[in-house]
């Protein structure tokens, strides 16, 4: 409502537990990908795509994984990255 645009990035669809669904609602872009597998680079390859194309000046994540996807998917742009619990 202020200008900004939000985008949300999900690798476990199917396990939403409806904030993306709610997110997606209020006019948040959401972006989703199956992780197929315990280890998997498809999230990862998919959100540096998406970094890449958009150029948030904001990447926030939440939890270890996702912080580690976030953290190797900005390296090298101008996204600010933050991590957060």
């Amino acid at each position: 409502g202020r200008g900004h645009e939000v985008h949300g990035f999900v690798y476990y669809p199917h396990d939403e537990t409806g904030l993306g669904r709610a997110l997606e609602a209020q006019g948040v872009t959401m972006h989703r990908v199956n992780k197929a597998s315990r280890f998997s680079l498809s999230p990862l390859l998919t959100l540096r795509k998406v970094v890449r194309r958009i150029g948030p000046d904001v990447v926030l994540s939440y939890l270890r994984t996702p912080s580690a996807y976030a953290a190797l998917a900005t390296r090298g742009t101008s996204s600010a990255f933050i991590p957060s619990e």
